[in-house]
């Protein structure tokens, strides 16, 4: 038998099978295979918890508490949202900046606390700071 054309049938052979393994390799999708990566196990081994959603009211309810609405004056009753609205509409620099006790809430006359809305709320000092420095 002869050496060489043993060589060459092997190599045309080994050839022939590594490029059909490569054209099914490439016409497989994108991310699929037969078993999962490791790597991506690894990487989400690591990862925290999803935290728990949490509605909308919890985000206006921290806001207020961060900002501390409740302490301004005449709070009592009077709903979060247009606290809120209104806070962001009227609140200057200095008010922001100047305790809350020093702040009050005004509702137009004749609107109950109950059923105040944006429009019919005004946050105002209760006595205007002087600009002294």
């Amino acid at each position: 038998m002869d050496t060489n054309a043993f060589v060459t049938g092997t190599v045309f052979v080994l050839g022939f099978l590594l490029v059909g393994f490569l054209i099914a390799r490439s016409a497989r999708e994108p991310g699929q295979s037969d078993r999962p990566a490791r790597r991506s196990k690894r990487r989400t081994k690591h990862l925290d918890p999803l935290p728990e959603p949490i509605s909308i009211a919890e985000i206006a309810q921290a806001e207020a508490e961060e900002l501390d609405l409740s302490a301004i004056r005449n709070s009592a009753g009077l709903p979060l949202t247009a606290m809120l609205k209104t806070w962001h509409r009227d609140a200057t620099p200095s008010m922001k900046a100047a305790a809350r006790s020093s702040l009050q809430w005004t509702l137009i006359d004749g609107v109950e606390t109950t059923d105040a809305t944006p429009e019919t709320l005004n946050l105002r000092w209760i006595s205007e700071p002087s600009n002294q420095e």
